[in-house]
This record gives C-alpha cells, structure tokens and sequence, in this order.
C-alpha cells in the first residue's frame, strides 16, 4: 500500500522503473535507445516472471534484463579489455621459441581461443591491468544486445585483417617493407584514437618486433637504423 491505494509486487515495480525511465530521458533531452535492468543473481523464477511483468506493465522497449555480476562485467568489459600496458598473443611452434600473431592494447579484446580450445598465448610486454569476461556470458549478452554484438564483431574483423595483413608482410615483402608497415600500423592506429599518428609509444622490445615480423633481432636493429639514416623516424 502506498498513499492508502494497494499496488501488487509487479504494478509497483512497473511504477518505479516508468518513473526512473522518464526521468533519465528528461535529463538526458531523450528517449534511451536501450534500457538494461539489473536483478540479484540468486533471483528465481518466481521473481523473474514478477520482473518482467513489471516491465511490460511499465510498458518499456528494448529492454534487456541481466543478473547485477553479468552487467558489471559487460560494464567493465565495453569500458576496457586491456586497461593499461600492451600484450604479445603468441603461438609456439616446434621450429622456432615463437610466432607472436599480434598485440593488444587499451581497449582491445584478447582473443585466445574458440570452442574451448586455446591455441594462443599472452604475455604482457610492459606493466598492464586486464579485466577478464567469460566467454559463455559474452556470447548471451550479446544475443541479448544487438549493440554489443556489432562491437564484437567488429573486433573480430579487425582481428581477421590484421592476421590477412600479416601472412602478406611476412610472405612477400622485404625486411624493409616490414617494419615501415609495422610503423604504419601504429601511426594509423594512433590517427584513429585521437593521436599524433607521427608521434607514439612502441612498447615491445626488438625481439618482439622479430618474433612478430619473421626477422632476426640483427635485422630489425639494422632496419631501423637505415630509416633514421635517410630521416625517416
């Protein structure tokens, strides 16, 4: 009961979240394109079906409901995969110590693996803070929010370009060739977050470079050294 007039459990949800609802969009100047509403995870069944009465009741669009652990964690994963530093992803192989397939900055996904399976290895090549989502509860809160799913795949074809870019640097292209487009890759990337595309960080060692390009650590070293010779870096 509520100012003497009795509410069941899912009309007084159903008020509180219409009432939340409309004055977010009033402060925000809009509608929200989508809505999530968080539960405890214990919640049964019961309780479920009460909630999602209530939203149908508040008559809401474009909701999705998710236990308070899932959201925190899809919260954490869409604000930053890697947090800080850089991360090697590496395979090793029975001919040489490593094949390093790429690197992972601030706000990139690791991928190691699919179907349970593990293939790959991470390493982080200077100091880093990572936040970790399990797979399984990705994969369901993606099918829930068409927007989160876009992100992922998104990642994913970024992912597939850069190793389709890799396999032509290191099958066709000279010692040269490949660390001016190792350089360019940086300088976009830079470009692409805001940066100065002619000024930024490499945070792996020459090795890594190496072990990334398919060159020895004498071929690297001479590499770089050519392009600061005719003022190129």
């Amino acid at each position: 009961i509520v100012a003497g007039t009795p509410y069941s459990a899912d009309a007084l949800i159903a008020k509180l979240l219409r009432w939340v609802v409309d004055r977010v969009a009033e402060a925000e100047g809009g509608p929200a394109a989508g809505i999530a509403v968080t539960h405890p995870a214990n919640w049964g069944t019961y309780k479920l079906d009460l909630l999602r009465q209530a939203i149908r009741i508040a008559d809401l669009d474009n909701v999705a409901t998710l236990s308070e652990p899932e959201a925190a964690a899809i919260h954490y994963a869409s604000q930053s995969r890697v947090e800080t530093g850089a991360v090697a992803l590496y395979k090793v192989l029975a001919d040489c110590p490593r094949q390093i397939v790429g690197f992972a900055y601030p706000r990139d996904l690791i991928w190691l693996g699919a179907q349970g399976e593990h293939p790959m290895n991470a390493q982080a090549i200077k100091p880093t803070r990572l936040r970790c989502l399990g797979v399984a509860t990705l994969h369901r809160l993606a099918a829930q929010d068409p927007a989160l799913g876009f992100k992922l795949y998104e990642a994913v074809a970024r992912e597939l370009a850069a190793t389709r870019d890799l396999m032509l640097t290191t099958g066709q292209r000279s010692a040269t060739e490949r660390v001016v487009s190792f350089l360019l890759a940086f300088s976009r990337r830079a470009e692409r977050n805001g940066q100065d595309p002619s000024d930024f960080e490499l945070p792996m060692t020459r090795t890594d470079i190496g072990d990334f390009l398919g060159l020895t650590i004498e071929t690297v070293s001479r590499t770089f050294t050519k392009l600061k010779t005719h003022g190129l870096i």
